[in-house]
């Protein structure tokens, strides 16, 4: 009889379970989160941080910011494929394992060394060009999932000097304006989103730029610090970011702002 009334309890449990587990909010909430568009719990709810979530993401492809789960989004996120971090490191590490611990040989006291000569200090880098210290991959990274993410350099560094002139009006930023994605600049964008209570990434991240006002408007042309605007390399289009249409105005957005 008890086993009977086990088995009865169990059935009618597997039926909400499996809707449950079939919930396109939480199918949603797992590519979303599988993306880094989504760090809240996976639940199958229509939280504030989902909406924010999915607002994210339709931005990031060119979609209508509706911040619901509509047929394009959904369409969207079938094609999306999750990336395999994790398995990948897991197969660097069998493939790549830890030396062993050398023994540590006696110290061994070297003369003094003579005094360096005299070099001239470094010449600055050439206006619009960033110092080759700078590479594309470094910026990539610190605008990842934006729509300056694969923006020409000249932009990303403008748009970097930005961000310093703007932490430096607010007294969170204190090093030179070089458009350098350095420890100065990532400590100032780390406070400033603490202040904010944004995702403390210390990267030019989509929240930290939309609450800075500096995403890239709609069919307005990028203007860079020094006040001339881009030559389309080769007749091609100047860069215009990567928004849609339908995305609103954002005062001062992306528009040059005068170095003196």
């Amino acid at each position: 009889m008890n086993r009977l009334l086990l088995l009865l309890v169990a059935g009618l449990l597997a039926g909400p379970l499996s809707l449950w587990a079939d919930s396109p909010l939480l199918r949603a909430q797992t590519r979303l989160h599988e993306l880094g568009f989504y760090t809240g719990p996976l639940d199958g709810k229509e939280t504030a941080l989902f909406r924010q979530a999915l607002r994210r993401y339709q931005l990031h492809q060119g979609l209508s910011p509706s911040e619901t789960l509509d047929t394009a989004t959904q369409e969207a996120l079938a094609k999306e494929e999750p990336p395999a971090v994790e398995e990948s490191d897991h197969d660097f590490l069998r493939q790549n394992p830890a030396p062993a611990p050398s023994p540590t040989p006696a110290p061994v006291i070297p003369p003094a060394p003579a005094p360096p000569p005299r070099t001239p200090p470094p010449s600055a880098p050439a206006p619009g060009r960033p110092p080759s210290s700078a590479s594309s991959e470094g910026y990539r990274t610190f605008f990842a999932s934006t729509p300056f993410e694969r923006a020409p350099g000249s932009v990303q560094r403008d748009t970097l000097r930005r961000i310093q002139r703007l932490l430096r009006q607010r007294g969170l930023f204190r090093g030179a304006e070089s458009g350098l994605p350095d420890v100065a600049t990532r400590d100032a964008l780390l406070r400033f989103q603490a202040l904010e209570r944004l995702g403390r990434t210390g990267r030019g991240d989509f929240d930290t730029l939309e609450r800075l006002n500096l995403l890239p408007v709609p069919g307005v042309p990028f203007v860079p610090l020094d006040g001339e605007p881009p030559r389309p390399p080769q007749g091609g289009p100047i860069y215009r970011g990567r928004l849609p249409e339908e995305a609103p105005t954002v005062p001062g957005a992306v528009r040059g702002i005068p170095l003196d």
